[in-house]
C-alpha cells in the first residue's frame, strides 16, 4: 500500500472513530456537564470540517479555507477551554490576551502572501506550530497539577479531555515542526492514527461521565498557590 493509500485508509478511520465516539457518547448526555458538553461540540466541529475539506478537494481553495478557520478554531479552544481550570487571575488574563493574540496572527496570516500564494490556499506552519507547542506546555502544566490535587483522578473525565488535548498537541506539533518536508510527506499517515488515538482518549472520558465525583462547573484543576 502506498502512502497515498495510506494517507486515505487512516484518514477515514479517523473520521469514523470520531462519529463512533460522538454517537456513543450521546447516550450518556444526561450526565453531562459543561465540559462534557464542550468536549462533544468540539469533536463534532472537527469530524464536519474534515468531512467538508475531503468533499471539497476539487476545489482546493475552498478545502484549505475550512482547515484553516478550524485551526484557529482548534487554537482558542484549547486555550479558552484551559482557562476554566486555573484559579489564578494573571494566568487568566494571560491566556485571553494569547487568544487574542492567535486570532490576530492567523487574520495576519491568512490574508498575507507565502511564496506567492494566498494563505487560504495554505496555512503558514509557523502559526500551527507555535499554538502546538503553547497548547503542549499549557496541557502539560495542567496534568500534573490535576494529578497532584485530585484522587481517583483517572475516573474524572476531565482528567482523559485534558490527557487528549495534550496528546493532540503534542503529535501535531512533531509532524509540523520536527519533520523534514521530505519526511512529512511519507509518514503523513501517522496523522491519522495520532487522531484515532486521540479519539479513543477523549472516548474514555465519555465512560467516566457519571462513573466519578461530579464535577462542578468551574471547579479548578490549578490550585492557586501553583499558578502563582
Amino acid at each position: 500500500m502506498d502512502t497515498e493509500h495510506l494517507r486515505f485508509f487512516f484518514g477515514h478511520m479517523a473520521m469514523a472513530i470520531t462519529a463512533m465516539v460522538l454517537l456513543f457518547s450521546i447516550f450518556r448526555y444526561r450526565n453531562f456537564n459543561v465540559f462534557d458538553w464542550q468536549m462533544w461540540a468540539f469533536l463534532f466541529y472537527g469530524l464536519i470540517t474534515d468531512t467538508i475539506a475531503r468533499l471539497s478537494f476539487s476545489f482546493p481553495p475552498r478545502a484549505y479555507f475550512v482547515i484553516n478557520v478550524f485551526n484557529l478554531f482548534e487554537s482558542l479552544f484549547f486555550l479558552l477551554f484551559a482557562r476554566q481550570f486555573v484559579q489564578s487571575e494573571k494566568l487568566k488574563k494571560l491566556l485571553v490576551i494569547l487568544a487574542a493574540l492567535s486570532l490576530l496572527a492567523w487574520t495576519w496570516f491568512q490574508f498575507n502572501p507565502i511564496d506567492g500564494v494566498t494563505i487560504h490556499l495554505k496555512m503558514h506552519p509557523t502559526f500551527g506550530s507555535i499554538y502546538c507547542i503553547l497548547s503542549t506546555f499549557l496541557y502539560a502544566y495542567l496534568l500534573l497539577r490535576l494529578i497532584e490535587s485530585r484522587t481517583n483522578v483517572f475516573r474524572q473525565s476531565t482528567y482523559w479531555y485534558v490527557l487528549g488535548i495534550f496528546f493532540s498537541s503534542f503529535t501535531a506539533y512533531l509532524m509540523q515542526a520536527l519533520i523534514s518536508d521530505e519526511v512529512h510527506n511519507r509518514i503523513w499517515f501517522l496523522n491519522g492514527i495520532f487522531n484515532s488515538l486521540t479519539s479513543f482518549l477523549f472516548l474514555i472520558g465519555f465512560l467516566q461521565v457519571g462513573r466519578g465525583s461530579r464535577q462542578a462547573v468551574g471547579q479548578n484543576l490549578v490550585s492557586k498557590k501553583g499558578a502563582n
